[in-house]
């Protein structure tokens, strides 16, 4: 009985996860992307978030076009994101679908930003792990490049993001100075929609500024 009763909810799991595979199929690409998004970041559902992904980039096709080139690019990107920052810290499967996702990035103009994250981010991570000032200069670099490319193209969750990482170095760094320009730049982003993102990257910075002025060299 303990065996029967163990096994009876992984078979439910397995027929439940079935039928939204089949579901998802009927689904555009663009929702797909948009739920994909939502159940990484909101629900903080990676299995379906990497199930919306991976049905996108199961559709790519050699004579596709541009614009279905670029959601096979975000699927990719998105299987990134789960695989690496919000779900499973898995480096090996994220850096395969990374790569995807760059083979996919010609002709793209907003894809150049994002890689630019992601490398920084992955660079940010080893750097740390093993105190390599080398590899966090490039890690560094990359989100630089990352901030400035998306707040041109009014990318204003990747501003963000990228902006934060930046703040973030500055901090360990004891150089949080260094960020002045980025930082009077974010304070001038405008985005009507949703200013909590601005008041919440602010509020972190200033928080991480306070800390570094008054306390120098606490982070070393």
């Amino acid at each position: 009985m303990l065996l029967a009763g163990s096994l009876f909810p992984s078979a439910m799991k397995a027929t439940e996860k079935k039928a939204s595979a089949a579901e998802f199929t009927k689904i555009s690409s663009d929702q797909l992307l948009k739920k994909g998004d939502d159940y990484l970041h909101i629900n903080r559902d990676i299995d379906s978030a990497i199930l919306c992904f991976n049905t996108v980039a199961k559709r790519y096709d050699a004579g596709m076009s541009e614009k279905e080139k670029a959601q096979i690019f975000e699927a990719y990107y998105g299987l990134w994101n789960a695989y690496y920052v919000d779900g499973y810290n898995n480096f090996h499967a994220a850096l395969d679908n990374l790569l995807i996702a760059e083979s996919l990035a010609e002709g793209n103009r907003h894809a150049k930003a994002k890689l630019d994250y992601a490398y920084g981010i992955m660079y940010l991570t080893l750097g740390s792990q093993h105190n390599e000032k080398e590899i966090i200069e490039l890690a560094k670099s990359y989100l630089h490049n990352a901030f400035y490319q998306s707040y041109k193209q009014h990318d204003v969750i990747l501003t963000h993001r990228a902006f934060d990482n930046l703040a973030l170095i500055a901090f360990l760094d004891d150089s949080i100075h260094s960020i002045d320009k980025e930082v009077a730049m974010m304070r001038n982003f405008k985005n009507p929609s949703e200013p909590w993102r601005q008041y919440v990257s602010l509020m972190i910075y200033n928080a991480r500024k306070a800390t570094a002025e008054n306390n120098p060299g606490a982070t070393r």
